[in-house]
C-alpha cells in the first residue's frame, strides 16, 4: 500500500511517471509549509525565501488532482510554479469559480 500511494498527494493514487511539482507559498501557507510535511517527497527549496516571507516547496507526484485541490484551498496563498499542466488547471478552476460567483 505504501508503494502504491508513494506518488500520491493524498489518498488517491495518481497514474504515470513521477513529476516534479513546485509551489510558492505565501503568508500562513508559508509558515505552515516550514512546519508541516504534507508529502514524504516534500522539500523546501534552499534560498527560496523572499522578503515577503514566501517559500517554494516541491514534491514528486504521479497525479495532479489532489494537489490542485490543495492549492485552491489556500485562496491565493499558493502559486503553482510547475508543472505547466497544474498551473493551467488551477487557473481554469479559478476562472470557473469567478464566473459562478
Amino acid at each position: 500500500l505504501e508503494g502504491f500511494l508513494s506518488g500520491s498527494f493524498g489518498a488517491m493514487s495518481g497514474r504515470g511517471a513521477l513529476q516534479k511539482v513546485r509551489i510558492r507559498l505565501f503568508g500562513a501557507a508559508a509558515r505552515l509549509g516550514e512546519e508541516r510535511i504534507w508529502h514524504n517527497s516534500q522539500t523546501t527549496e534552499p534560498g527560496s525565501r523572499r522578503k515577503d516571507g514566501s517559500i517554494v516547496v516541491s514534491f514528486e507526484l504521479r497525479g495532479l488532482d489532489e494537489v490542485r485541490r490543495w492549492v485552491l484551498q489556500w485562496e491565493g496563498e499558493a502559486e503553482v510554479l510547475e508543472p505547466r499542466a497544474l498551473k493551467d488547471q488551477v487557473k481554469k478552476a479559478g476562472q470557473k469559480i469567478y464566473q459562478r460567483s
